[in-house]
């Protein structure tokens, strides 16, 4: 199980913040990943390592002016530093911007105007045409970035809830940086976000990427952000099998995994909701390998659904096996003694006089009378055929009566 604070002041009539868990249970949901969420005040949390240690991922929410910048920052700070996955959104960004600035490009004093409109170093202003419910296309820098690997791309669509945002004055001097990775920008050239280089994930949007809920635009940027805090299950993702290759693997067809999972007893661990494509870990190998041997043995689908899912009782499973265990020996019984009756036809029509065809004869007062008369290739049909019925131990009155209706007719 993987931990997510959402730093911010909860406000249940705001849709950015009720969006936020909601995005990150669909989001875990679709990845089959453990996430818990929980929202942490921004004046109730604790900055300290110890507590901020607990964490596997921090989403600063949106919601200025916070009741504790300061607390914001210095959680901003911890998991920039410590290579903990950090998404910040709105004021999230804000903050984001306003720590950058500080503690990397050494503008010791730089704030948000919303804070302190005094700052000397104002990177974050009120923005001259406001973006509150205002939507804009934007532009992704670079080609190399998770930001471009999110997206599938460059270009993208930004929803806002916002007054203030990034101050341009400041712009040539985060573009310049090292340290950053990549610049959201709209066609205007406005900054609107930015993520840093050498981190799991470090991505500051002005825009709002859970306002874009289940859409396919910025809403990839939190499957990015939860793949990032919950990395085994990107690792896992990238190691299923489609379909066909599974059935090479296993070798059945895929048309049988489509009857096994009709059945409730192989489903894919993932279906691509676009194309119905469907995935299977490299586990599931085994398992078809395991139905595959049990077919094989006899046993019906709904018998292998009992037993791979290891429904059955002790006593079901013993009254399932003594059942299996009979008609095998019926069969076995059955085979042998077609074998038993081949021998004696062999003997009978080539003249040999061992096996259960000897025995025959010695029990036989008539079996002289049995022997052929003539080559059997040189008998008449009726006669090969009334002899072979004979032989099998058909009752001689009916096969006669039926071969000389047939033979007349």
């Amino acid at each position: 199980m993987k931990r997510i604070a959402i730093i911010g002041d909860y406000n249940q009539n705001e849709e950015s913040h009720r969006l936020i868990k909601e995005t990150i249970s669909d989001v875990a949901k679709e990845l089959k990943a453990e996430i818990d969420a929980q929202w942490i005040g921004s004046d109730e949390l604790d900055v300290s390592e110890k507590f901020l240690g607990q964490f596997d991922g921090f989403w600063f929410s949106p919601g200025s002016p916070y009741k504790d910048a300061e607390n914001v920052l210095s959680a901003i700070e911890y998991a920039r530093e410590n290579g903990v996955p950090a998404l910040g959104t709105c004021a999230g960004f804000q903050h984001m911007v306003i720590e950058f600035a500080r503690n990397v490009l050494g503008l010791e004093y730089a704030n948000s105007e919303e804070n302190d409109q005094a700052c000397s170093d104002a990177v974050i202003a009120k923005l001259a045409c406001t973006l509150m419910n205002k939507k804009e296309s934007l532009r992704i820098s670079g080609s190399d970035s998770i930001l471009n690997r999110a997206i599938g791309g460059n270009e993208l669509i930004g929803e806002y809830r916002c007054n203030y945002g990034f101050n341009e004055a400041y712009h040539s001097l985060f573009q310049n940086s090292d340290a950053i990775a990549a610049i959201v920008e709209s066609k205007n050239g406005d900054f609107r976000g930015f993520e840093l280089k050498k981190h799991p994930f470090f991505v500051g949007t002005l825009f709002i990427p859970q306002l874009d809920f289940r859409g396919d635009s910025s809403y990839r940027i939190i499957k990015e952000f939860v793949k990032a805090v919950h990395p085994e299950e990107e690792k896992k993702e990238m190691a299923l099998l489609k379909i066909g290759e599974l059935a090479s693997l296993a070798g059945v067809s895929s048309k049988a995994l489509r009857l096994y999972e009709s059945k409730d007893i192989i489903k894919p661990v993932k279906v691509d909701p676009e194309t119905g494509y469907r995935f299977y870990s490299a586990e599931q190998c085994e398992i078809v390998e395991a139905l595959v041997a049990l077919q094989d043995m006899g046993f019906s689908l709904n018998e292998i659904k009992m037993l791979l899912q290891g429904s059955a009782s002790k006593e079901e499973l013993q009254v399932l096996f003594a059942k299996k265990r009979q008609a095998l020996q019926e069969t076995i019984w059955k085979v042998q003694a077609q074998i038993e009756e081949i021998d004696s036809l062999e003997g009978s029509l080539l003249g040999k006089k061992d096996g259960p065809s000897e025995k025959a004869d010695m029990e036989d007062p008539t079996a002289e009378e049995s022997s052929l008369s003539k080559p059997f290739l040189e008998m008449s049909d009726e006669e090969r055929a009334w002899y072979l019925a004979k032989m099998v131990r058909v009752n001689p009155n009916n096969v006669r009566q039926i071969l000389s209706e047939a033979i007349w007719l």
